[in-house]
């Protein structure tokens, strides 16, 4: 976990008690209009793990190199993972 220091506390601080209520609230509804993201509801006792797997996900994400685009590793994973059907020769046995 990154850490961060006085001067970045302050610095959120100052950016959220400086937001007018008409900004904070277009600020959370901004939030849940993002394509990307989703909100989910989860037991209490989820939290710590759902936390932890977001950790690996994000220290993956930055060491994995740029991709092609999730169509090409969608078809990667499918040819992977796919059975090849088995050919007969006809007349042999």
């Amino acid at each position: 976990m990154k850490k961060i220091d006085e001067e970045q506390i302050r610095q959120v601080l100052d950016y959220y008690e400086g937001q007018t209520e008409d900004e904070a609230v277009a600020e959370d509804e901004a939030a849940f209009t993002d394509p990307s993201q989703a909100v989910m509801i989860i037991p209490k006792e989820l939290v710590p793990i759902v936390r932890a797997l977001l950790a690996r996900y994000e220290s993956l994400k930055v060491k994995s190199p740029p991709s092609s685009g999730c169509r090409n590793r969608k078809r990667a994973a499918t040819e992977r993972n796919s059975v090849k059907p088995k050919t007969r020769n006809a007349g042999k046995h």
